[in-house]
């Protein structure tokens, strides 16, 4: 009998496309690791939430067995009520495994919904390892975002304990493995950077595409700082007139674009909407999203928090820097100012003087298209984020 996988994911169904209510691209990342366990022939049972009445409870995922757990009725609406089901969880969990006479070597776990079955599962099985893949903090998280009233002990408290009884801890960035070993008192040894990777061959620089606009690719929620994007424009707008380059925002369900745009006060921006200078583009296939980023001068990303954005990465593959604040790949992708920028923390002027700036310096623009893309390839492409994902799965699988 070969080697057994066993794939944690109980916040969200990593099967769903990307970025609607309820998930980012953060299930991307888990689907890319279930595909990498079936390009190496590892015999993987996957278990997620079920989120939707019409899902199967079971299927073959790309030859992978995928099972979907429902505790309550009420856990299709809301995956908060994760946090007060841990015996229904694991018990739920623990006929799974024995329905398919599964015995992990490995069990790897995302998010900090998934943490309780992991001990649980670890404890049950004495011989078989536990990782555990970090996709946000919730102490950096509540840090940066106390003026958004959130709080979460709760969280602080169950990371803490799966840290400390996970083997080993997957981070995104070196950042975050900083922030790990400092927060939560966890050796860094015990923490691997694994980064997260990019379809090079969708995500490319076209050529002929010509720059006309800029950028906001995002859920519609505060972390991700869409009222920061709309105050910048209004700016751009009051200074630049009709120089300023159309705004594109992209994704958000229509009672959400609704909600926001009910907001809005300011004359400037309610006249931009009228000209079609702000477009709520809602929505989109992700294979159509490289038209969005190679028609921009650049791609906005404020978030409060973002330990890792696929936004950044897709950007900058199709040859557009990208505004960001410092948080989540600002130490990986080092060449600020040649191949990206990063603003501070709120300060309007430095990103109204760097988005100027560079709507102004044509050969500037042109630059870093180059340098942008160049970044990725060396260091993001799906191929080089495969053999790191694959390092770290070949040191605990026997």
């Amino acid at each position: 009998m070969g080697s057994r996988v066993l794939i944690l994911c109980l916040d969200m169904d990593f099967t769903d496309p990307p970025w609607d209510k309820n998930t980012g691209a953060g299930h991307l990342y888990v689907k890319e690791c279930v595909e990498i366990l079936k390009e190496k022939h590892i015999e993987t049972l996957a278990i997620c939430r079920r989120n939707a009445k019409e899902k199967p409870e079971r299927e073959l995922f790309w030859s992978v067995t995928l099972q979907r757990i429902q505790i309550w009725e009420k856990e299709l609406q809301n995956k908060e009520w994760l946090l007060n089901q841990e015996d229904d969880i694991n018990e739920t969990i623990n006929c799974v495994l024995q329905q398919n006479q599964f015995s992990p070597d490995l069990i790897h776990a995302f998010y900090w919904y998934s943490w309780r079955a992991g001990v649980y599962l670890k404890k049950k099985y004495p011989n078989t390892k536990l990782i555990y893949s970090i996709i946000s903090l919730g102490k950096i998280k509540h840090q940066r975002q106390k003026e958004l009233s959130f709080h979460d002990n709760e969280r602080e408290r169950n990371e803490q304990i799966i840290f400390n009884e996970a083997k080993h801890i997957l981070a995104v960035s070196t950042q975050e493995k900083e922030n790990t070993h400092k927060l939560y008192n966890i050796p860094e040894s015990k923490i691997s950077v694994v980064g997260r990777g990019v379809d090079i061959n969708l995500f490319t620089h076209d050529v002929f595409a010509l720059k006309n606009s800029l950028l906001f690719v995002g859920r519609l929620i505060p972390s991700k700082g869409y009222d920061w994007v709309l105050k910048i424009y209004e700016a751009l707008l009051q200074k630049r007139g009709k120089r300023t380059p159309r705004l594109f925002l992209i994704w958000g369900t229509f009672k959400e674009i609704v909600e926001v745009q009910r907001q809005i006060s300011s004359p400037i921006l309610l006249n931009a909407q009228k000209e079609w200078k702000i477009i709520w583009k809602g929505k989109v296939e992700r294979s159509e999203l490289p038209i969005y980023y190679n028609q921009s001068y650049l791609t906005l990303v404020p978030s409060y928090y973002e330990p890792w954005a696929r936004v950044i990465l897709e950007s900058m593959a199709c040859g557009t820097p990208v505004i960001m604040t410092p948080t989540g790949y600002a130490d990986e992708l080092i060449e600020t100012n040649i191949n990206w920028y990063v603003a501070p923390f709120l300060d309007f002027d430095a990103w109204l003087n760097i988005i100027e700036r560079h709507l102004d310096k044509k050969k500037l623009q042109s630059t870093m298209i180059i340098t942008a893309r160049q970044s990725i390839l060396r260091q993001f492409s799906m191929q080089v984020f495969n053999a790191r994902q694959w390092n770290i799965y070949k040191t605990f699988i026997p």
